[in-house]
């Protein structure tokens, strides 16, 4: 199947069975044909990663599999067609110039997008894991568990569709869905502003979610964030309604998209948490938040059985030690004090108290801090903006706003982020992308109403004007190393070349090592490059090869090379006589005689920003060696 085809066929699929989605829950449509045809689509990829993930732990999947399970998809396109409204309920006006140059906006966005899908996967994260179960799902028919913390015991649903691309048109028909999939969330956006705005507004708010540095960042990549935020924005859109309604298929539906959002990242826990805790403060949500936890549940936890079974861990390794059953040969108790040591002073910057809670949200807005990522992959100035507005409107309103589906919007929010806050490992401003649409969504709305018939309307609207300018010339400064490499008609190899640091160690290694061989190393990113079977080591993330700085001791480290059948190993040449880490127990393990080096590799330069070609100078030397079982006494 042609790359377009795959991905036409992957997206019509997806938004039919959104279709069989909508009609099984809530046996009819959402207001109008834009909250239709857009909820259908995002619900509708959460169906096919949920279907997939059956014959993928089961290995049975291929693309025969693929195409049948899309084309079962397209029969809920007629029902879909004959039941949709034709307008949606607000009145919208003619199109004109202020609406047509927010459109050219958009497509300028999406025009950046389709340069970033038409080039080779760069983005580490991607190459590390996301694209790497797609591509392996594709080539194998099979999703393997990897016992490895936070990018290998991941939930899979996200990356389970774009293995379905992968299957029906290749690499590039993963990156290009990688580009359509993200386009999910600012439709839901536009769909769900028209509600209370006009297009232009509407149209603005879309926008600006859509350019947020946040969600350029990972909607054109393997990342689950952005496509999490489109499930998590419909699963409580769409519960704020049933407790309006008192409609019980709507906790059915807004059960399946919270546990779309839980089948696809860990934190889609707290959302279910946050609908079913906001559900209990409503008489009739209280007699329903049972149905809504078990149709969440029925989603979202069939991975968490699968990793249970696989470790004696649900949500592997952060109940270590705590229940029965559990792999000491995948973790220990070792590794797992190193894990908590490091990672909570590398992603903890800010203490967890109620100050820092309160004050957490304005700070990242503000600070650029490595920590928070609040620059590359932060909310943009429109929430500064917005809010003096909207906390103008809200006190405009204050009699009735709390009967507005909007305060649910705002309780779900609050609520998450609280337990993100006090409950996750993490203070990355990233992982809160899932409910920030509805908050931004929530400004707009109170900041355009305020204003309506205010002078302060023109200082709202040079925010917005503001806004949109920095951020679609964000997206034009990262789309300018997609448009090199397109008017260069540079190779894949080029490309991949400066833009991911050790590809020519993955290009040799490709050529040269036979089939059978199996490579260690620490280079996440050679997980999608290397077309040897790997293995990722990692000191604080993988407990199977320990190499922890508290280990230098070769003959474990040899034993435990041995059972996962290593027989390579591509590492840093270490220039300070140490014994530990991958290559202190590796240069041990070659006095000894069970290595010897058979390739070196001179790195000039690492890759400090890909989006700005910035890159820093170094002197390093990689080596590549092999296991030599007949002359070791281990």
């Amino acid at each position: 199947m042609t790359t377009v085809a795959a991905l036409l066929f992957l997206t019509v699929s997806a938004i039919g069975w959104g279709g069989l989605a909508l009609r099984a829950t809530t046996g009819a449509v959402p207001r109008g044909r834009h909250e239709s045809v857009a909820f259908a689509f995002v619900i509708g990829q959460g169906v096919l990663g949920w279907l997939t993930f059956w014959p993928a732990v089961t290995h049975m999947a291929s693309a025969p599999v693929a195409a049948g399970l899309c084309a079962v998809g397209l029969c809920g396109l007629p029902w879909l067609a004959r039941n949709a409204e034709p307008k949606p309920e607000t009145v919208s006006g003619r199109p004109d110039w202020i609406l047509r140059a927010i459109v050219l906006l958009a497509g300028v966005i999406a025009a950046g997008d389709v340069l970033e899908a038409l080039a080779p996967p760069a983005d580490a994260d991607s190459l590390a894991y996301h694209f790497v179960i797609a591509k392996h799902l594709a080539e194998t028919g099979r999703l393997d568990f990897v016992p490895r913390a936070v990018d290998g015991a991941v939930p899979p649903l996200t990356q389970l569709v774009s293995g379905l691309a992968y299957s029906l048109g290749g690499e590039r028909a993963m990156t290009l869905w990688a580009m359509v999939s993200g386009w999910g969330l600012a439709l839901a956006a536009y769909a769900l502003a028209l509600r209370w705005l006009n297009r232009r507004w509407a149209a603005a708010a879309a926008v600006t979610i859509l350019s947020m540095p946040a969600v350029l960042f990972g909607a054109g990549t393997g990342q689950v964030e952005v496509r999490s935020a489109a499930f998590a924005t419909i699963a409580v859109a769409v519960a704020a309604d049933a407790l309006t309604r008192r409609d019980r298929g709507g906790f059915v539906l807004s059960g399946v998209a919270a546990g779309c959002m839980m089948a696809a990242k860990l934190t889609g826990m707290l959302l279910v948490a946050a609908i079913g805790a906001a559900m209990l403060t409503r008489p009739y949500g209280r007699r329903q938040v049972v149905l809504f936890g078990l149709t969440a549940m029925a989603v979202g936890a069939p991975y968490y059985v699968w990793c249970w079974l696989n470790t004696g861990d649900p949500v592997f390794p952060m109940l270590w030690g705590m229940l029965p059953g559990q792999d000491p040969t995948l973790w220990n108790t070792a590794q797992a004090a190193y894990f908590k040591a490091r990672f909570n002073g590398v992603e903890l910057l800010l203490p967890k108290t109620v100050a820092w809670w309160l004050a957490y949200p304005l700070r990242v807005l503000v600070d650029s801090h490595p920590v928070f990522e609040a620059g590359r992959t932060g909310f943009g100035p429109w929430p500064l903006i917005a809010a003096g507005f909207a906390l103008w409107g809200g006190w405009q309103a204050r009699r009735t706003v709390w009967r507005s589906p909007l305060a649910t919007w705002l309780m779900v929010a609050a609520l998450f982020y609280s337990l993100w806050f006090w409950l996750g490992p993490s203070q990355r401003i990233r992982h809160l992308l899932p409910v920030a649409p509805l908050v931004f969504l929530v400004l707009t709305i109170a900041a355009e109403r305020a204003t309506r018939c205010s002078p302060a309307r023109l200082a709202l609207k040079a925010g917005l004007v503001l806004t949109l300018a920095v951020q679609c010339a964000g997206q034009g400064v990262f789309s300018l190393q997609y448009i090199e490499h397109l008017r260069s008609g540079e190779t894949r190899e080029a490309f991949l070349a400066h833009n991911v640091d050790s590809y020519q160690a993955a290009a040799w290694i490709n050529r040269h090592l036979p089939a059978s061989a199996k490579v260690l190393h620490e280079r996440r990113e050679l997980n999608y490059l290397l077309e040897r079977a790997s293995f990722q080591a990692n000191p604080e993330q993988e407990g199977r090869v320990e190499v922890r700085p508290d280990n230098d001791d070769p003959a474990l480290f040899w034993r435990q090379l041995r059972h996962q059948g290593v027989d390579h190993i591509f590492h840093t040449l270490p220039d300070d006589g140490s014994r530990t880490g991958v290559g202190g127990l590796t240069m041990q393990l070659e006095a000894a005689g069970c290595a010897r080096q058979i390739q070196r590799f001179h790195q000039s330069q690492r890759v400090e920003s890909r989006a700005l070609r910035v890159v820093k100078p170094i002197d390093e030397t990689n080596v590549l060696w092999q296991l030599t079982p007949a002359t070791c006494p281990f």
